[in-house]
């Protein structure tokens, strides 16, 4: 929910002529000097201003706007009534901690709905707080702070067009912290922002163009119920998993995410929905979904780690990835355990083998149930997709230059192939083992450099050729033990 602060002249309907005109009834204005002794007659008048803040918020009425030249002001504030704090820019209003103390430099409570406006707040334990009521900051620089720079509790939230640096040194705390309520954060940047830069629990939040980077732990953590939207931004150097949902439902559209242990996880019932957005240079996987629903759509997924480029693994409902490409993702593309997935036109090359020289595989699936259509599996070090326990359908893909097989059934898995291509591949188009079963209909087969088909004598598997099928060599078409 956007906060609006309307000076009374945007908020007034046109003035009849014999209306009090908006100079009569506009709210007050108060200003605020150079911090100092309060001279006798100082009366919050732009000739007499307040010396510090704190007078002005005790003698101000309820909506006024209060006008802070510029100056370093060390106080804490309590604000329980709407105000509108204006400062001379960032670099030149500065409300600092009073030393010694450990409150927040601004308090927003008792339901007030308090504006600041160009100024920074540094050097304390935490920046601003809110219970219930509202806040919007807009051109508002939160630096050095040991603790955390924004904490809210059933209260909205917004921050336009600020930054927020060297919270808790990058190491420790949590940057903006959101318990119920809502956060809007547009066009800002948040650097060494924390061990978590944004937490938002129960509550809703938009993050549009956000920078984040450099936090030990997290970039945005959603949680118990939070529902969060990421439109743009960029999210790099991040110690642990850029983007999280636990029990949440995280959206994110067009942004890049780099640099990151993971660079998105949904857990423990979470919904992901990713679209539109580039991941890339992970140290384990661009995507991880535990115990949780996603859809991946027209991402890009680029130089993944020690994993995969997408990981699923029990998943209660059905995944789908649409229209990715994804680029040497590490040993695996797609990883699947205990899950339903389903990819259609995506494009996984440049799978490498791991340091047993194993693995290699676009596709690799454990005990799960995979449904493929349209994809591009090319160029990786090992099958283009390897089943174990697994059922699978294969309809139009294209599975070529992969340094094993095009597929490989293991362990009582089952294939249904139909209208697929297998070509150039290192070893068997298609290859079944260990009392697995496929049926081919209408598949083409050339230049492939072992079997096209190959059931694997003493494997136990079988393999049911039906009509359609193209041989074009020059592979032998089908591998008999007989």
């Amino acid at each position: 929910m956007v906060l609006l602060y309307l000076t009374a002249c945007e908020a007034a309907p046109p003035w009849p002529a014999h209306a009090a005109t908006p100079r009569d009834i506009a709210p007050a204005v108060l200003f605020v000097g150079p911090p100092g002794p309060l001279g006798a007659a100082a009366d919050g008048s732009a000739a007499k201003p307040f010396g510090t803040i704190a007078e002005a918020v005790r003698a101000a009425p309820a909506g006024a706007l209060l006008r802070i030249a510029e100056g370093t002001y060390p106080e804490t504030l309590v604000l329980e009534k709407a105000a509108v704090l204006v400062g001379a820019g960032v670099a030149k209003t500065r409300l600092v901690g009073p030393a010694g103390q450990s409150a927040p430099v601004v308090r927003v409570q008792g339901d007030a709905r308090v504006e600041l406006r160009d100024l920074a707040i540094e050097n304390a334990a935490v920046g601003v707080s809110v219970e219930r009521g509202g806040v919007r900051l807009q051109g508002v620089a939160l630096r050095e702070l040991t603790t955390s720079a924004l904490l809210a509790h059933d209260a909205e939230v917004a921050f336009i067009d600020g930054e927020m640096l060297v919270i808790g040194g990058g190491k420790e705390g949590v940057a903006v912290r959101i318990d119920g309520g809502s956060l809007e954060m547009r066009r800002s940047v948040l650097r060494r922002a924390g061990r978590r830069a944004i937490e938002i629990r129960r509550g809703r939040g938009l993050l549009e163009a956000v920078e984040v980077s450099d936090s030990a732990l997290a970039a945005l953590q959603a949680l118990d119920g939070a529902e969060v939207t990421i439109e743009g931004g960029r999210f790099e150097r991040i110690g642990g998993s850029a983007l999280y949902a636990g029990a949440a439902k995280l959206t994110v559209k067009r942004a890049s995410v780099s640099n990151a242990e993971y660079g998105a996880v949904g857990f423990r019932g979470a919904e992901l929905e990713l679209r539109d957005s580039e991941f890339s240079d992970t140290r384990v996987a661009s995507v991880g979904l535990v115990r949780a629903r996603g859809l991946i759509d027209h991402c890009v997924l680029a130089r993944g780690g020690s994993d995969a480029a997408v990981v699923i693994t029990e998943a209660p409902g059905t995944v789908r990835l649409v229209a990715n490409r994804i680029v040497e993702p590490g040993p695996l593309g797609v990883h699947v355990t205990h899950a339903t997935v389903v990819a259609t036109d995506n494009s996984i090359a440049g799978a490498s083998l791991d340091r047993e020289g194993d693995m290699g595989d676009g596709i690799y699936a454990l005990d799960a149930d995979l449904s493929l259509e349209r994809n591009e599996v090319r160029g990786n070090a090992g099958s283009g997709v390897t089943t174990a326990r697994s059922r699978v359908r294969l309809m139009r893909n294209r599975f070529s230059s992969n340094g094993r097989a095009g597929l490989v059934l293991l362990d009582r898995s089952s294939a249904s192939a139909n209208q697929n291509r297998f070509e150039g591949n290192r070893g068997p188009g298609v290859q079944v083992a260990e009392r697995s079963a496929a049926t081919l209909l209408g598949n083409r087969f050339s230049g492939n450099q072992a079997y096209d088909v190959d059931p694997v004598c003493g494997g136990g598997g079988s393999v049911d050729v039906r009509g359609g099928n193209a041989f074009l060599g020059p592979a032998e078409p089908h591998r008999s033990c007989e």
